[in-house]
């Protein structure tokens, strides 16, 4: 149990707290009431702070979930979840044997039941902003139908482009087949809904999404950005197309639809892969393993 800090408070949520002189008194008196060894901080913002607070006291280590670094140059150690932000990490300046291949983490599910639907079901999920791609998923659903493909599919999520979106999809004649769920709170039930996932990312620097998809026995299809393209691979955990390509999302759509055993194949494969590489205890192992060598090199 952490110890009750002194009476000042601060919003972590703010804006400004990276040089909030109460908010790095806070945690430097944190850290020292708790006796903290490191402090690993995620994104530009908790960095800031990071090393505001605790820069001399203990190692300070940047997290590297997106590409902006600025603050990170100042870190101790980085930890990036793919391997291109480890290496954008050492372009910063911090050092080779101070920056970790640290992926993200899922836990495990059970085993997803497979109940026998009429037609197969495609989902996606995630924000409506134009990096998502999701202009792309509908147009490749479009042309699916157009092709007498027999599907129904799924499209989880909200944002600023939710009104351009469902036009879209009433202009590809998708009235009767897309549903737009809304936000997924419930992301196993969602997944249990399907027998396709489709990432179609435009700019992906992880994809989160994507693990869970895989740990969840999905046959999934995805772009070729940033994090996918470490994290699958084509043909054996997963369909990889070229981002924006709505005609070769299609194609590998109407792929997986015709050969179904296929796709059973390519969704255990792909549970297996996140077993192995992106499980909490397996990720917690790597983590352990980079913390230890972080501060044998600061002792």
């Amino acid at each position: 149990e952490f110890p009750k800090l002194p009476l000042w408070q601060t919003d972590v949520n703010s804006p400004y707290v990276d040089w909030d002189p109460l908010a790095a008194m806070a945690l430097r008196g944190l850290a020292q009431m708790t006796g903290a060894e490191i402090a690993i901080c995620t994104g530009n913002r908790a960095v800031g702070l990071g090393q505001r607070a605790l820069g001399g006291l203990i190692p300070v280590v940047g997290v590297a979930q997106n590409y902006k670094l600025k603050r990170f140059p100042r870190c101790d150690a980085g930890f990036g979840p793919t391997q291109d932000l480890v290496t954008t990490l050492q372009t910063l300046g911090i050092p080779a044997a101070s920056t970790f291949h640290i992926p993200n983490m899922v836990r495990i599910p059970a085993p997803l039941p497979k109940p026998q639907k009429p037609v197969p079901v495609i989902g996606s999920m995630g924000r409506f902003v134009e990096k998502k791609g999701f202009a792309h998923y509908i147009k490749a659903l479009g042309a699916l139908k157009r092709s007498g493909a027999k599907f129904k599919a799924l499209l989880g999520g909200d944002g600023e482009l939710e009104n351009d979106l469902k036009a879209l999809a009433k202009a590809e004649g998708l009235g009767e087949d897309l549903t737009f769920t809304g936000w997924v709170v419930d992301k196993s039930a969602f997944f249990a809904q399907l027998d396709i996932f489709v990432l179609p990312s435009l700019h992906e620097p992880f994809g989160i999404v994507l693990i869970e998809a895989m740990a969840a026995g999905m046959p999934t299809i995805t772009t070729d950005s940033e994090g996918p393209r470490e994290i699958a691979t084509h043909g054996v955990d997963a369909l990889i197309y070229p981002m924006g390509d709505a005609a070769a999302l299609s194609k590998a759509l109407n792929d997986l639809l015709q050969a179904p055993d296929k796709a059973a194949a390519m969704g255990a494969a792909a549970r297996a892969r996140a077993i192995e590489t992106y499980d909490i205890n397996a990720v917690g192992t790597r983590m352990d393993s980079a913390i230890a060598s972080i501060l044998a090199a600061r002792r």
